[in-house]
């Protein structure tokens, strides 16, 4: 089994910057 990626509870920031990432045509947001 792979570790998983976030060990706490992600904040309202930080999904949103997830979220942002996910829908953003580029591969990866850094």
């Amino acid at each position: 089994m792979k570790a998983p990626l976030f060990v706490r509870p992600l904040t309202d920031a930080e999904r949103d910057t997830l979220t942002q990432g996910l829908r953003s045509p580029d591969a990866f947001t850094l």
